[in-house]
């Protein structure tokens, strides 16, 4: 990862973690950064979006390089052609094994991209990603009558 990129490139290798995953992964739409409101009009199906990091704290090591401590959201958003509230507790649920499964997580390989350049077979441990914390699912309180559900967790993340 890039040092003046660093909260980019972040979000950057876990979404293409997540990317490299094979089915059920590839039955779900994952972006960057919170959806548009254009992409609700064609809701084909459940969208898992990747925030931007947010710093909590600095590790600072005597003769060392600073490290961070970050919370990353990642929410989940469907309705009832996209499965519903049903769909909404399957993805969870799998995040929550992913997360789980922290040998299998931090030795799968992807491939990612900074700027330009693509880096192929990486981990999270080559890039200097430690998820330490999963919080949640928690739901989020829809206030419209449109049937759809979502829910959010929060990854810690320390690099």
């Amino acid at each position: 990862m890039r040092d003046a990129y660093i909260i980019d490139d972040i979000q950057n290798v876990i979404l293409s973690y997540f990317k490299s995953l094979s089915a059920p992964w590839t039955s779900w739409e994952l972006i960057a950064d919170y959806p548009a409101a254009e992409r609700f009009e064609v809701f084909t199906k459940p969208i898992i979006y990747f925030c931007a990091p947010t710093i909590e704290s600095k590790n600072r090591q005597y003769g060392g390089k600073i490290g961070y401590n970050f919370n990353m959201i990642i929410g989940v958003w469907t309705d009832i052609v996209t499965g519903g509230p049903g769909e909404l507790n399957v993805i969870n649920s799998n995040f929550l094994s992913v997360f789980a499964d922290s040998k299998t997580m931090n030795t799968g390989t992807f491939p990612v991209t900074f700027g330009a350049t693509t880096y192929a077979n990486q981990t999270l441990v080559l890039q200097g990603v430690k998820i330490t914390n999963v919080d949640g699912p928690r739901e989020i309180q829809m206030n419209t009558d449109l049937k759809e559900w979502r829910s959010e967790l929060t990854i810690q993340i320390k690099t």
